[in-house]
């Protein structure tokens, strides 16, 4: 932490230090919000609480040296009512932005998304997250000391961004709903070696009225494979086990290509991707094929107050017959799925949305209704319930029993 304050402040007095000397004018923004959440869950499961209660409160900086040169960092304290592993205070972001007419750099700690896609991408496999909750992520990306490089000329753009030091996703194994595994656990163990670069680039091509977009990633699967270790089998009180955290290899290549008509938007995605999965006990390499359509549009009323947004889409997961995919394996919750969301905003103080998931593969479904008021100007109100159902053998199945209410109270400054 001190080194962060340090790095902070060095940064901050070398932009200060430009602009003395130069004529650009700056501006220094401090803001953030607070949130309490609170989740009421409908099912006991196990010795863990019914209940679930969370504060979590950004602090962002930004000072910008006229358009050229951003300096930003964001601060994260997060305190749990019942996981005491949850109580922490880390920098998310820190790091400067340097811009031109046609390029731009980003040197630091930032938030990495992999996809910039509408909706859900192939490519957001490999984001990081702190996975205490497998459904609400917002607000949980994960930092990496990384670089970004951006060219554009004209209707080309091209993004490279390179994280050298690789930091995976944080799994709570511990008084958590989502991964408690009903087994005696003597130990759990991490297998990792990341001695290779995290690289990714995006090519982006203007053609008419469409966009057409080529991306490859080289790196690490976020989440890991997991194997038990069986130990003292002929103990009283039954056996131990050895919980295996496998890291792994994932490459991916993808084009997307986008186009209006009329007010739609129209997305397609087509990703060929080489991870990872258990057979025998041994990690082999596992090739499949994603195919996603999607759409969305925005639609306005004589009433510049209400508003309403749709967007669907549709996965389709190739090469997976055969394939014994776990309900746990969150890279393959939508591999024959499809997705939608509506948001509808009846004035400036009150909006209501639906999210829906139909995997058609294993029988799973999920539903998100919720509804938002705002208390006053900087303070909102959300309440909302998470509802899921379905065949043991998906995700949304085997995690029925965490349907839940949910309700925040977000004040922003």
């Amino acid at each position: 932490m001190r080194l962060y304050v340090h790095i902070q402040l060095l940064l901050l007095c070398s932009v200060q230090f430009v602009c003395a000397q130069s004529e650009f004018s700056s501006s220094l923004r401090f803001g953030g919000n607070t949130v309490m959440e609170s989740y009421w869950y409908t099912q006991k499961l196990d010795e863990l609480e019914t209940t679930q209660n969370e504060w979590k409160t950004n602090l962002d900086l930004d000072y910008r040296l006229g358009s050229a040169i951003m300096f930003k960092t964001s601060t994260q304290v997060n305190l749990n009512t019942f996981e005491p592993k949850r109580n922490f205070v880390g920098p998310r972001e820190l790091f400067v932005t340097l811009r031109t007419e046609q390029f731009k750099i980003s040197l630091g700690k930032q938030i990495v998304d992999w996809s910039k896609l509408t909706g859900w991408s192939s490519a957001d496999i490999p984001n990081t997250y702190q996975y205490y909750d497998f459904l609400d992520t917002k607000d949980e990306e994960r930092g990496h000391w990384s670089f970004k490089g951006g060219f554009q000329h004209k209707k080309i753009q091209i993004d490279i961004t390179v994280i050298p030091v690789y930091k995976v996703s944080k799994l709570f194994f511990e008084n958590n709903r989502w991964t408690t595994s009903g087994l005696n656990l003597a130990n759990i163990e991490s297998i990792d070696t990341y001695d290779e670069v995290q690289l990714g680039m995006e090519l982006s091509v203007g053609l008419g009225s469409t966009k057409q977009v080529f991306l490859a990633y080289h790196g690490y699967n976020d989440i890991p494979v997991r194997r038990l270790e069986v130990s003292n089998q002929n103990s009283a009180d039954g056996p131990d086990y050895t919980l295996q955290l496998l890291y792994h290899k994932l490459q991916y290549m993808g084009w997307q290509s986008e186009f209006f008509a009329g007010r739609w938007n129209f997305w397609t995605e087509a990703t060929a991707i080489r991870s990872r999965i258990l057979e025998n006990n041994m990690l082999r390499p596992h090739v499949f094929y994603n195919l996603i359509l999607g759409t969305d549009r925005k639609f306005d009323f004589e009433d510049p107050e209400q508003q309403l947004k749709l967007l669907a889409q549709y996965i389709y997961s190739f090469n997976t017959e055969g394939v014994e995919y776990g309900p746990t394996d969150l890279d393959h919750i939508f591999n024959k799925a499809f997705l939608a969301q509506i948001e509808y905003r009846l004035n400036y103080n009150i909006e209501c949305g639906l999210r829906a998931v139909f995997e058609l593969q294993e029988k799973g479904y999920y539903l998100n209704p919720t509804m938002e008021f705002n208390v006053f100007e900087d303070l909102k109100f959300l309440a909302g319930a998470d509802i899921l159902f379905g065949s043991k053998t998906g995700f949304f199945g085997n995690y029925d029993t965490n349907t839940r209410l949910r309700f925040s109270l977000n004040y922003f400054f």
